[in-house]
């Protein structure tokens, strides 16, 4: 499939990872520790990238859900989706 041409992944925790050069960002999946900081900081730092999609895993735990709620409300993103335990943004 050549996807080693179309996936990065970066294998480090949030705080140390650097987004620089990466190119263009069409789909971006975070899963982060589940506090309210880690998933705002994650947001605030990989939207950056501007992707059309951002997916988040555990949104159904309370400090997950405040964070992508309060994301939300910046005005650059809105929900496309809600499943069990998935959220997907989709950028405005």
């Amino acid at each position: 499939m050549g996807l080693n041409k179309r996936v990065v992944i970066i294998p480090a925790k949030s705080e140390e990872a650097r987004i620089a050069n990466i190119g263009e960002v069409g789909l971006l999946f975070i899963d982060a520790v589940h506090t309210y900081e880690a998933v705002m900081g994650d947001l605030e730092k990989y939207s950056k990238t501007e992707p059309k999609y951002i997916i988040l895993h555990d949104t159904f735990l309370d400090e997950v859900y405040r964070a992508v709620k309060e994301f939300l409300e910046k005005g650059t993103y809105k929900e496309e989706f809600v499943g069990e335990n998935i959220t997907v943004l989709a950028k405005l």
